[in-house]
């Protein structure tokens, strides 16, 4: 191979060289046993406008153990419409939304109507953890004694929509996370938990 204006970068006596810019390149082939020539050549062009960026939203699940993350594809900045996108190595498709998601990394491929491809790769965190114990200060009443159940929790209080202790006629105050039950009987307590997003907890002491 051989250029005026053009630069080849590697594999110059390949029938596959690498160029790095645009120009005329020719191919000289010689029959290595009758000596002819045969030259040819194929014009190279530079694309002008090619895919710069991309709108990608990534949103998480809400709560911990859920599958229900989202990869948002907005506006896309260059390249020559229309779009397609791969994920994960899938077909290309004209997709831009992704859901539901787990928690994991994702390959986004995007590739415009000449080709030309960008590539990003986002990761999906777990959903919101709500640890919940519950302490007591005894661990054997007598009937009809009762027991200061404190229970807390890893999240804020302006981050709690409900409380409930059941079972809710042996505790004082359902709704609380420190409250005294009374038993008149062996008694699993459980303290459940939800948050302003709606996801649950809960912890049994008995």
């Amino acid at each position: 191979w051989s250029t005026d204006e053009g630069i080849i970068i590697s594999n110059r006596q390949s029938l596959n060289p690498t160029v790095g810019a645009a120009g005329t390149y020719y191919l000289e082939v010689i029959h290595v046993i009758s000596g002819c020539l045969s030259v040819d050549s194929v014009e190279v062009n530079i694309i002008p406008d090619v895919i710069s960026d991309a709108d990608i939203e990534v949103l998480n699940p809400i709560c911990q153990g859920e599958a229900n993350g989202m990869i948002n594809i907005g506006s896309i900045s260059g390249g020559v419409p229309p779009y397609e996108v791969s994920l994960n190595g899938g077909p290309f498709a004209d997709q831009r939304i992704f859901e539901p998601l787990s928690p994991g990394t994702y390959r986004i491929i995007i590739r415009d109507a000449n080709g030309c491809k960008i590539e990003r790769s986002y990761t999906i965190e777990e959903g919101n953890t709500i640890e919940i114990s519950i302490d007591t200060d005894i661990d054997y009443i007598e009937l009809g004694e009762s027991i200061l159940l404190e229970g807390s929790t890893s999240i804020p209080n302006d981050q709690i929509q409900d409380i409930l202790w059941t079972p809710e006629d042996a505790v004082d105050c359902p709704d609380c996370l420190t409250t005294m039950g009374t038993p008149y009987e062996s008694t699993r307590f459980n303290l459940l938990v939800t948050d302003i997003n709606g996801c649950q907890a809960d912890a049994d002491v008995e």
